[in-house]
């Protein structure tokens, strides 16, 4: 029932010419170009802020386990000496697929009879750098 009354509607000259239509498609077909477009670098935009994202997280669960052993009373791994020799130059454990990190201790130093590090993490994949930095002391 109803598609007779849409048909009787198109046999009518109220219908679109070809002339319009053709028009109509080249509409759609140059505006169909950018927005493909649009979709793919906002799936790539996805796709990079979930690497950061994940490095972010990783990095600093790594500077958090830094921090827990220099203020830990275990003496085999807690204090400001045994943070020094224990992260010195470690590449990360188990960093997510696609990255990888590293630890480096510097400046070794002190001032006025306090001895301070700075510590950084560093992780990295194909779209992503992330860097870490806290300064230690005893």
């Amino acid at each position: 029932m109803i598609l007779k009354k849409f048909f009787k509607k198109l046999s009518k000259e109220n219908g679109m010419s070809l002339v319009e239509v053709v028009v109509m498609l080249v509409v759609l077909g140059l505006s169909i170009g950018p927005l493909s477009k649009l979709a793919i670098n906002n799936l790539s935009s996805g796709a990079t802020a979930a690497a950061q994202t994940k490095a972010v997280f990783y990095a600093q669960g790594i500077m958090e386990n830094i921090i827990a052993d220099y203020r830990s009373n275990d003496p085999t791994i807690g204090g400001f000496d045994n943070v020094i020799v224990n992260w010195r130059g470690v590449t990360t454990p188990s960093p997510p697929s696609g990255l990888s990190g590293s630890v480096a201790i510097s400046n070794v130093d002190s001032l006025m009879g306090v001895a301070y590090v700075t510590v950084d993490v560093n992780v990295g994949g194909p779209d992503v750098n992330v860097d870490l930095s806290a300064i230690l002391s005893n």
